[in-house]
């Protein structure tokens, strides 16, 4: 068995690594010259966005995720996401739904059942789209594995200028998303939400260790990247900037004259270890299962064999404990095994 992670990258030097650096960084399945890498990011692509998220988004961070799209989409940029359900499919919809253009970073191959399945019409709405892009990190014939999730979030990571988290439980995909955004300093924003509300726990999380800016409302966000705000754009600023200040059960509570630009300007580039340390403050939230693997994991590179022996989990079990890990950021996966992050 074999999980890749981008967990063992290095540091990402000052500045915004460049995209054919980011790319090789990714270790998509794919072979691509220099051509073939100009023409997944064009030298005229307008500013892109990621926008990621859970799977199991709450109706306030869907209908948040709408308007932060359409806002994009207004401002004449580009809505980036997964293709997944929840966030990612409010993120495509509201940049569909705008007239504007989204692209879609699937985990399989173009020839491949799209993945989820339950997308298939969306990302044929995407592909028609004048605007849209299916992106495709995987060759045909390749069935998702979780390796394939890392490196596609990799890859959409990759081809942006800022990423937004907007939901975010504890563990979550997303903050495999966020951890990329850290390798290859792009500016990483998130949601702030109440402590007590499990669901944005992982977006709080970002916020505590500084790995994230907070999205009060969508004009700090569009001008970081070089777009005009709504109001420049005739976006709504009344509906579609104001739901930034209410995303979810959290935001709703906070005042409407909220904190200014000049409070959400760029932190700084958050190192990746203010992330590890975000994720790994809830490791009591983990699995059983999860719990005993990492026990079982130790400082320097361990064969899976060995951590079966020690954990006495069976090898599906284990797969899915050491998936979470490496999602929690506390394991990363080595040459010759898994280690604990330092």
């Amino acid at each position: 068995m074999s999980i890749s992670s981008p967990t063992l990258f290095p540091a990402a030097p000052e500045g915004s690594l460049p995209f054919p650096e980011r790319l090789r960084r990714c270790k998509l399945p794919l072979v691509l010259d220099s051509a073939a890498e100009a023409a997944l990011l064009p030298a005229d692509a307008p500013p892109r966005i990621a926008v990621v998220g859970s799977r199991e988004s709450t109706p306030e961070a869907h209908r948040f995720t709408v308007a932060l799209a359409r806002a994009i989409a207004a401002a004449g940029g580009v809505v980036v996401s997964g293709g997944a359900l929840g966030i990612d499919a409010a993120a495509h919809e509201g940049a569909l739904g705008a007239g504007g253009a989204t692209w879609a970073v699937v985990p399989c191959g173009p020839a491949d059942t799209p993945y989820p399945a339950e997308h298939a019409s969306l990302f044929a709405r995407v592909a028609a789209s004048p605007r849209g892009r299916m992106i495709f990190a995987a060759l045909n014939g390749t069935a998702p594995r979780s390796a394939h999730f890392f490196q596609r979030n990799g890859l959409l990571v990759a081809l942006s200028d800022a990423v937004v988290v907007v939901q975010a439980g504890m563990p979550s995909g997303a903050l495999n998303a966020a951890k990329w955004a850290t390798h290859f300093n792009v500016p990483l924003w998130t949601v702030a939400a109440p402590p007590w509300d499990s669901a944005f726990a992982g977006n709080n999380a970002l916020l505590r260790t500084q790995a994230a800016r907070p999205l009060w409302a969508f004009g700090p966000l569009l001008a970081s990247v070089g777009l005009a705000p709504p109001s420049a754009v005739g976006a709504s600023t009344t509906e579609d900037d104001k739901v930034a200040h209410r995303p979810g059960r959290a935001a709703s509570r906070r005042p409407q004259n909220g904190p200014s630009a000049q409070k959400t300007t760029p932190l700084g580039k958050a190192p990746a270890e203010a992330l590890r340390h975000a994720v790994s403050e809830s490791l009591a939230l983990l699995p059983e299962s999860a719990r005993r693997a990492l026990e079982a994991v130790g400082p320097e590179p361990r064969h899976v064999d060995e951590i079966a022996l020690r954990s006495g989990l069976a090898k599906g079990a284990l797969a899915e404990a050491l998936l979470t890990l490496t999602l929690e950021t506390v394991v990363e996966e080595g040459p010759t095994g898994f280690y604990r992050t330092p």
